[in-house]
């Protein structure tokens, strides 16, 4: 059964878990308020989720047990996950000049199609692991 986890003490060290479970390398986030209506008919299945951060798998880490929880929709667990991980992971990347300037696009292909990045979140570490796969040293940050 799939279900959700409260977010009663819910940490960074829970996020990076999760996080190394789905394929990513690390962790961004583990704060936020997600959650609307829309959630409000989810199986409920953890609580008080407590990782240290070397557990392979968020059911290694102590809870409450599965199903007991004294939270709601409202109070949901939220992770954001490091995207260098899609980068490593044998996905093909390329460069597109969008406007025939020095400026270009990065774009991932991916189930038969190209895709375009989105900046939000996107750091140098990221921008270093793609110009590495595209053959490159590295990146250089610009103002635009």
């Amino acid at each position: 059964m799939w279900g959700a986890i409260c977010g009663n003490d819910w940490s960074f060290s829970d996020a990076r878990v999760v996080c190394r479970q789905l394929g990513f390398p690390d962790a961004l986030n583990a704060n936020g308020d997600h959650c609307n209506d829309t959630y409000r008919n989810r199986n409920i299945l953890m609580d008080n989720v407590e990782c240290d951060g070397s557990e392979t798998r968020l059911q290694d880490c102590k809870f409450d047990g599965w199903e007991r929880f004294d939270c709601d929709y409202k109070e949901l667990a939220y992770v954001e996950c490091d995207p260098v991980g899609l980068l490593i992971r044998g996905s093909t990347l390329r460069l597109v000049d969008r406007t025939r300037s020095l400026t270009l696009r990065l774009e991932l292909f991916h189930d038969s199609s190209w895709w375009v990045f989105c900046d939000y979140g996107w750091t140098t570490a990221h921008a270093d692991v793609a110009c590495r796969q595209l053959g490159f040293s590295g990146s250089t940050a610009i103002d635009q």
